[in-house]
């Protein structure tokens, strides 16, 4: 069947999920000769839509691990909102040099329920969302030509008509990792919320705007009635860095990420 257009679907709060996704829709855009349809799914108001790819579609999906699986609160989104016509899909996640553990098997298990062939599958490793320290940098210029390697492999497995053969690690009904603090304890930030600098925030808003789960009050955006996913949208999009986590658990886990994995993890491709 002839590709007609490459749509690329995906989360990313932090950025990183998006540069991979623009990057292996460009890889196959140029492959196919087709154009991109780009869909930020991390805007509250795109996800107020459905959306039904044809099976002349090639659908590039990524989003990041959260806690060793997918975001809790925009699964239901997936399941719901997003479905093809056997088509076929490249399944991407990213993580924050942890581990993905069950993220990309639930991923997989996910498209395949919704009518999608897996052609392909991916975790690669990002800067994470929590620490600058963690991974810093990724993805760069190594990470992206491994893509580039993958991704020809890809190609030849949809022209020979292949499916993904290689299995996907993990289990899509796993429970989700428990984040432990500095002292190796369990820690539950489940309900810290993001703190404002009041002499740094000039009420622009923007935080309030761009935040993925429409969380934060527009006319006070120091206040954050809504659900926070720790995502850390609002403060990476801060132009005066006012936005920050003060939460004692959170901290500690964020401290015993900076301590047990400074060591980068490997990329792994699944094909």
């Amino acid at each position: 069947m002839k590709i007609t257009q490459i749509h690329a679907l995906y989360w990313s709060a932090a950025g990183h999920t998006r540069r991979i996704v623009h990057h292996i829709g460009q890889f196959l855009s140029q492959s196919f000769m087709v154009p991109v349809i780009d869909t930020d799914l991390t805007s509250f108001n795109k996800r107020q839509n459905n959306f039904e790819i044809p099976s002349t579609s090639f659908v590039v999906f990524g989003m990041p691990t959260y806690a060793g699986k997918l975001p809790n609160k925009i699964m239901p989104f997936i399941r719901e909102h997003v479905h093809g016509n056997q088509t076929n899909v490249l399944a991407i996640v990213t993580f924050g040099n942890r581990n993905f553990d069950h993220a990309l098997a639930e991923l997989c298990f996910l498209l395949s329920e919704n009518h999608f062939c897996i052609k392909g599958a991916a975790a690669l490793v990002c800067e994470h969302a929590f620490s600058q320290k963690i991974a810093t940098g990724h993805p760069d210029t190594k990470d992206f030509k491994q893509i580039d390697v993958f991704l020809g492999q890809v190609l030849k497995n949809i022209q020979s008509h292949k499916t993904l053969s290689c299995p996907i690690p993990g289990d899509p009904n796993a429970p989700y990792y428990i984040p432990k603090g500095i002292d190796g304890k369990p820690v539950n930030f489940l309900k810290a919320k993001p703190v404002t600098d009041t002499k740094l925030c000039n009420q622009c808003g923007l935080c309030a705007i761009s935040c993925p789960m429409q969380s934060i009050d527009l006319q006070d955006p120091s206040q954050v009635p809504g659900i926070c996913i720790k995502c850390q949208h609002c403060i990476q999009i801060c132009p005066e860095h006012a936005k920050y986590f003060n939460d004692l658990d959170f901290l500690s886990h964020v401290q015993m990420l900076e301590t047990n994995y400074t060591q980068l993890k490997k990329n792994q491709f699944f094909f």
